[in-house]
């Protein structure tokens, strides 16, 4: 029973930890889409080679 007790906290604390980087992931991705969206709309005209 401890056994089955501790593997149960364990999911718990794993899958906490693991929504907690899922959620920091999703802002990081909306951010950085964020950041491309205002750079290319600084950037005006011309071709050249994304950097």
């Amino acid at each position: 029973m401890l056994k089955n007790l501790l593997a149960a906290i364990g999911l718990f604390v794993v899958s906490r930890k693991g929504y907690e980087w899922y959620t920091e992931f999703q802002d990081l991705k909306e951010r950085a889409a964020r950041a491309e969206e205002q750079h290319k709309s600084n950037t005006s005209g011309g071709d050249h080679a994304p950097s």
